[in-house]
């Protein structure tokens, strides 16, 4: 299980990072017999990521993802974030920016046919997304995302001397309504990987509101035990049981492109303590 869950995490380096250019022709979806309309584009070149996973409990992940959602089983959550040094929001370069997010893995609600990732289904839904580009933020919201500007998002991988091959990553997320960091001892895990493409899902104010994330390049993948440090009584309290969550962290550098859309073709019903 251990060796599973390890190669899931890095495999899934880069699986949130939210937000790019439109995506190429073979991975658009099938919008002929629906409404689903194209919210907003926006893309990260050679972004940092940083994210742990740990497993949740079915009853846990139903306070937030929507019943009409499947689970992947067993079911599992993780935190992410990203730094981009570079990117573009609907085609215009957007600067250097972070995101980050908290997320729930789902099987596609749609029944799309991107390639599953190391044995799972390639969607999640996400229970914010956090940004430090007012742009993206604003843009998120109008699209429906839960999810506001954070300015000091902070992300750091740095070499651990004297070890030449580990790494020491910290990130903290000062979101007011659910605080959390990050921290983890990483070591080198695999090659550059295969390009990504999954699916992000959330349940906003204006219905399902549905990301296609291309990541088609990742570069510099490492992994290692990992600890989520959650406020007591947060949204991730709720999800994870606990305020200190032991977890499989992975880390990486790629690029996405990524296609947000409003999918009123999709039924969902928000859950309980989703916000």
């Amino acid at each position: 299980m251990i060796k599973h869950l390890l190669g899931l995490s890095c495999a899934l380096a880069l699986a949130g990072c939210g937000g790019g250019s439109a995506l190429p022709a073979s991975n658009t979806p099938n919008t002929e017999n629906n409404s689903s309309s194209v919210a907003f584009d926006n893309s990260g070149e050679n972004c940092r990521n940083f994210l742990i996973i740990a497993p949740i409990t079915e009853a846990n992940a139903r306070k937030f993802v929507p019943p009409e959602f499947s689970l992947t089983q067993p079911p599992m959550g993780f935190v992410e974030l990203a730094d981009c040094p570079s990117g573009s929001i609907n085609g215009v370069e957007s600067g250097p920016y972070k995101i980050a997010e908290a997320a729930v893995f789902i099987t596609p609600p749609d029944g799309d046919s991107n390639p599953p990732l190391v044995g799972v289904n390639s969607a999640i839904y996400l229970l914010w997304q956090l940004d430090t580009n007012a742009e993206l933020a604003a843009l998120k919201q109008a699209a429906g995302f839960f999810g506001e500007l954070v300015p000091d998002i902070e992300l750091t991988v740095e070499q651990i001397d004297p070890l030449p091959l580990a790494a020491q990553g910290n990130a903290n997320v000062p979101f007011d309504f659910s605080p959390y960091s990050l921290q983890a001892t990483l070591t080198p895990d695999s090659p550059a990987g295969p390009p990504l493409p999954n699916q992000l899902w959330h349940m906003g104010n204006l219905g399902p509101v549905n990301t296609f994330n291309d990541i088609y390049a990742t570069d510099q993948v490492l992994a290692g035990p990992g600890v989520i440090t959650i406020a007591e009584g947060s949204a991730l309290h709720e999800l994870f049981g606990s305020t200190s969550v032991l977890g499989l962290a992975a880390s990486g550098i790629g690029s996405f492109n990524n296609s947000s859309q409003l999918r009123p073709d999709v039924t969902a019903t928000k859950a309980p303590l989703a916000p």
